[in-house]
């Protein structure tokens, strides 16, 4: 039993001075991060296997807000190769997430999609073509199609039901643009 113990306190400490250096804005200090983190979950994956422990999970989860929160402030000719890595580790860590959880914060799950977004519009102002950024960013977003935010039902459909009401009613008064706009949304 102590023998697991000992095992663990290392993992978890690795754990926690990864999360500590995503958080660093040197950024060679984050580019180890990434790649630890990259290095810590490929590891962990093992096919139609769920991880149960509950300390990866909790770095999943805690990694995976901190990526969410990346603010890219330069853009040179190293861009597309840390967008890259970037992408590597957050693709990673869904992965994880995906085979462990079944459910996260909506907020959580709202902020990974921005951050996706905001991917995607940094490699498109890139003059590259990188066909390993398009696989991570469709890889990452296969990950957070399978795991569900946790906005119950009722939520989904008062919020559904009431952009279809402003639908009709749109339509109603002829206003055509803001239906189509409304009907978006519902579709969405």
């Amino acid at each position: 039993m102590t023998s697991n113990i000992a095992i663990l306190d290392p993992r978890s400490k690795k754990y926690h001075d990864i999360l500590k250096l995503l958080a660093d804005e040197n950024c060679l200090a984050y580019n180890y991060a990434l790649s630890e983190t990259i290095r810590l979950m490929e590891d962990l994956v093992r096919p139609n296997e769920r991880i149960e422990e509950r300390h990866v999970i909790d770095f999943a989860l805690k990694a995976a807000k901190s990526l969410s929160d990346y603010k890219w402030t330069h853009y040179n000719d190293s861009t597309i190769v840390q967008l890259e890595l970037f992408l590597n580790a957050m693709s990673s860590v869904l992965c994880i997430l995906s085979q462990s959880v079944d459910m996260i914060h909506s907020d959580t799950r709202v902020s990974l999609y921005k951050s996706v977004s905001k991917s995607w519009k940094v490699y498109r102002k890139s003059n590259y073509i990188n066909a390993n950024i398009m696989f991570r960013l469709r890889e990452i977003r296969t990950c957070l199609r399978i795991i569900e935010d946790d906005q119950s039902n009722l939520e989904n459909f008062v919020s559904t039901g009431s952009k279809v009401i402003e639908t009709i009613y749109n339509v109603v008064n002829s206003e055509y643009l803001s239906a189509l706009s409304s009907v978006t949304h519902v579709l969405n």
